[in-house]
């Protein structure tokens, strides 16, 4: 007898397919609103583009890192409720 498809379908992959669409979404928000910046900042900061460019990168590399730190933790201890 066939399974009908809800009673074969992981529950899971809905939720990883959530949580793709929601980082696909939310990060050309964040990259398009800061270029709209770049030039203020050159401005302000007397900096140039590249250095504009680079402070960005390193800033979402150390982002990359920290968030894997903090999911260790997370997973060790808890969310607190």
């Amino acid at each position: 007898m066939r399974k009908r498809f809800f009673e074969r379908f992981y529950y899971g992959w809905f939720i990883v397919f959530i949580g793709a669409l929601g980082v696909f979404f939310s990060g050309p928000g964040q990259t398009y609103s800061n270029s709209m910046f770049v030039d203020e900042y050159i401005k302000e900061f007397d900096w140039s583009r590249s250095e504009v460019s680079s402070l960005y990168s390193i800033a979402t590399l150390v982002a990359g890192f920290i968030m894997m730190g903090v999911g260790r933790f997370i997973d060790r201890f808890g969310n607190v409720r």
